[in-house]
């Protein structure tokens, strides 16, 4: 078995204030995508972060 990548939740949080590192989040929806293909031997997974930035 073979992984790859960072797929999780403080990866997207961080991807989403790379703009403005010293801000916060607030009002934040999560959503996870999961995609097999070929009878599950291969996944992919998607973490999807949005909400609203405030400065600190």
């Amino acid at each position: 078995m073979f992984a790859w990548g960072d797929g999780g939740y403080s990866a997207a949080v961080a991807d989403a204030l790379s703009d403005q590192p010293d801000s916060i989040l607030y009002d934040v929806n999560t959503d996870t995508h999961v995609r097999s293909y070929v009878l599950g031997l291969y996944s992919r997974v998607c973490t999807v972060v949005s909400g609203r930035v405030g400065s600190s």
